[in-house]
């Protein structure tokens, strides 16, 4: 065989390798929220996503080296908060799923280095902690992939507006890491690298709860 036969046979191999992995990541079952609850061993939400799923369809971003998908969205009042402690206040969760586009298990440190940020449109969110909007976030690994489920304000009463949820490696939504359009909706600045996955959550306008809406924002310091 001459050098230049066993260099395409190899490419071939490579080849056949690459579209062997893409076709077993695409054959895995991705778990629904509710599944994905449970494995965290949270009945309270798992059974909200039984009745209050408000994501018919998984919205999926494949950017760089990651494959994410927003699996589901639903909020409640008085269920188990990411402290395991009885909430009083009504929360919002989202369950998400991180995969490598290489077909590479998803690591318990690189799950660590994202940072999952909900945003409401109009506002910059320079002006968000982390944690401001975000009161937890769980994570578990299967199949080589990670699952996370987000625990969040209350966001129905902002349901007449736009609302994000945006995944950034990065510790703190900086000026340099996202901003917002003319439209007020968040975006990437063009100086960051990192994986970009925005999503538009889904919520029932008819939710909307002007006079809560306007006490959250002044909780959160945004008013």
């Amino acid at each position: 065989m001459s050098r230049k036969q066993f260099i395409r046979v190899c490419l071939a191999v490579l080849l056949l390798l690459a579209l062997l992995t893409f076709a077993a990541i695409a054959g895995i079952r991705l778990l629904s929220p509710r599944e994905v609850a449970l494995t965290m061993q949270n009945d309270a939400v798992a059974a909200l996503f039984e009745t209050d799923g408000n994501a018919p369809e998984p919205q999926t971003v494949t950017d760089g080296d990651y494959t994410v998908t927003l699996l589901g969205v639903a909020s409640a009042e008085r269920l188990v908060d990411y402290f395991n402690v009885e909430t009083k206040e009504p929360h919002s969760y989202a369950v998400l799923c991180v995969g490598r586009t290489d077909g590479a298990p998803v690591t318990p440190e690189e799950g660590a280095s994202f940072l999952f940020l909900p945003l409401i449109s109009g506002y910059e969110p320079t002006r968000l902690a982390p944690f401001t909007m975000t009161i937890g976030r769980s994570a578990v690994y299967l199949d080589g992939l990670m699952y996370t489920l987000v625990d969040m304000i209350d966001l129905t009463p902002f349901a007449d507006r736009a609302l994000w949820l945006l995944l950034m490696q990065s510790s703190f939504p900086t000026a340099d890491v996202v901003t917002i359009d003319a439209n007020g909706d968040p975006v990437y600045t063009d100086g960051y690298t990192g994986t970009h996955a925005r999503f538009r959550l889904p919520v029932d306008p008819a939710k909307a709860d002007a006079q809560k809406a306007a006490e959250l924002l002044r909780q959160i310091g945004l008013e």
